[in-house]
C-alpha cells in the first residue's frame, strides 16, 4: 500500500538515509587503503616479471617466442598469478570482517538511537555477537561475501593470464602489455570496490531491520534513491508500506547495489 510520509517520517528518512551513507564511508578507511596499496605493488611486480620475460626472447626489438616457450612461460607465470590472487583476496576477506562487522553493530545503534528521536518509550536493546555473524555471513544466491570474493579473484587471475597469453602470441610490444596489465587490475580494485560496497548496503539494511524487530516496529516504508539510474522496480516501490515481516529486502530482493532502504513506520 502507497502512503505518502508525514513531516516527521520525511525527517526520519533524511536522518537514516544520512546514515546509510555515513556507513558507506566506512570502506574508505587504512584497511581498504592497504588492498589498493597491495594492487599497485602485486600489478607493478607482475610487470617487471613480464619484462624478464622479454628481454629473454626479444631479438632485433622483436619478440621472438614459440608457442612453445609461450606455455612455458605461461605455466611458469600461474604460480605467481596464484600467489598475488590468494594475497589479494586474504587482504579483502580481512576488510570485508572487519568493516561488515563494525557496520552491522553500528548500524544497529545509531539507527535505533535516530528512531529514537521520533519514537517513545523504545527500550534498551542489546544486538549479540551471533546474530551480527549471521548478518554479515548470510548468503546470496548460495554464496556469502568471501565466497563471491574468491570467485572475483579466480576470475581475475584467469583473465590476466588468458590477456597476458593472447599479447605473448600477438608479439604485442611490452608497453601494450603493461596497459593490459594495469587495465586488468584497475577492473579487479571496480570489482572489489563493487562487492564491498554491496555488502555494507545489505549489512547496514539487515541490521536495521534487526533493530526495528527488536524496539517493537511493526511496518516499514520502502524508501527508494530516485535519480536516472533507479530501477523500475525499485521505482515502483517507492513509498510502499509493509508489514515489517512482509517487505521485500533491498539487495537480498532486488538487485546488487541498491542502494533504497527501509524505514521504520512511527
Amino acid at each position: 500500500m502507497k502512503q505518502k510520509p508525514n513531516n516527521n517520517e520525511k525527517q526520519l528518512s533524511n536522518d537514516l538515509v544520512a546514515l546509510f551513507l555515513f556507513m558507506l564511508s566506512y570502506k574508505d578507511d587504512k584497511e581498504f587503503k592497504k588492498l589498493l596499496i597491495l594492487n599497485k605493488q602485486h600489478r607493478e611486480e607482475l610487470k617487471d616479471y613480464i619484462g624478464k620475460i622479454y628481454l629473454k626472447y626479444i631479438k632485433n626489438n622483436e619478440l621472438n617466442m614459440t608457442y612453445k616457450d609461450i606455455n612455458k612461460e605461461i605455466k611458469k607465470l600461474e604460480s605467481k598469478l596464484g600467489n598475488i590472487g590468494n594475497d589479494l583476496r586474504k587482504q579483502e576477506d580481512i576488510i570485508l570482517s572487519y568493516l561488515l562487522y563494525r557496520t552491522c553493530k553500528d548500524s544497529y545503534y545509531k539507527s535505533i538511537d535516530i528512531v529514537g528521536k521520533y519514537k517513545d518509550n523504545i527500550s534498551n536493546v542489546k544486538v549479540s555477537d551471533k546474530t551480527i555473524k549471521k548478518t554479515v555471513d548470510k548468503k546470496i544466491d548460495g554464496k556469502n561475501n568471501t565466497q563471491r570474493n574468491k570467485v572475483n579473484k579466480e576470475k581475475f587471475i584467469n583473465k590476466i593470464k588468458n590477456d597476458i597469453k593472447k599479447e605473448l602470441k600477438g608479439k604485442k610490444s611490452i608497453e601494450i602489455i603493461n596497459e593490459t596489465i594495469d587495465k586488468d587490475f584497475n577492473s579487479a580494485v571496480n570489482v572489489s570496490d563493487r562487492l564491498i560496497n554491496n555488502e555494507i548496503g545489505r549489512v547496514f539494511n539487515g541490521a536495521l531491520m534487526q533493530g526495528y524487530r527488536d524496539i517493537g516496529i511493526k511496518k516499514v516504508r520502502w524508501l527508494s534513491v530516485l535519480d536516472k539510474n533507479t530501477c523500475s522496480e525499485c521505482a515502483s516501490l517507492d513509498n510502499e508500506v509493509f508489514n515489517i515481516d512482509d517487505a521485500p529486502i533491498p539487495i537480498d530482493d532486488t538487485h546488487i547495489n541498491c542502494k533504497c532502504i527501509l524505514v521504520g513506520m512511527v
